[in-house]
């Protein structure tokens, strides 16, 4: 597909179309490289509920690429993405609540981001999750119900 006939189905809401352009815009694919372009078609596929351009809005507000960067706004982005079962989003939204960038503070959280995130294609979360836990000690109980609660969630947005 050309860039035109892509634009052209952006245009009128194709969100596949909006995420390519965004990759295009992103990283300078048949087009010049416009991180203000890229966030702005992220946004537009992110905004009808696109998990992979939702994620890649939160990266791009993050880092402050192509838009004014907040952390906030981030994990937003990062939380929705996640509650569809994206698993690097799963990942960032427990590295915020740990960090709290963009959050508040919250072991209990991450280390529940954390465990719903096994086995997805997130890396390094064993490692975390492991110092989360020794972090939250007698609490990690508390913690997987609320990984089971995420997880049901989860299950009803990716059903």
């Amino acid at each position: 597909m050309s860039i035109e006939a892509m634009l052209d189905a952006a245009k009128t809401g194709n969100v596949k179309a909006q995420m390519t352009l965004g990759v295009c815009y992103d990283i300078g694919k048949h087009v010049d490289r416009d991180l203000e372009q890229a966030a702005y078609w992220y946004r537009q596929a992110a905004e009808q509920g696109f998990a992979p351009a939702q994620f890649n809005l939160a990266e791009m507000l993050r880092e402050g690429a192509g838009v004014q960067q907040s952390a906030s706004e981030a994990f937003h982005w990062y939380e929705k993405a996640a509650i569809q079962g994206n698993g690097k989003a799963m990942y960032n939204v427990a590295m915020m609540y740990v960090s709290a960038e963009g959050v508040e503070a919250n072991n209990l959280m991450a280390y529940a981001w954390l465990s719903v995130a096994r086995g997805t294609d997130a890396e390094s979360v064993e490692q975390a999750l492991a110092i989360v836990a020794k972090g939250i000690g007698s609490q990690t109980e508390d913690g997987d119900r609320i990984a089971d609660d995420l997880r049901k969630k989860i299950a009803i947005h990716t059903s």
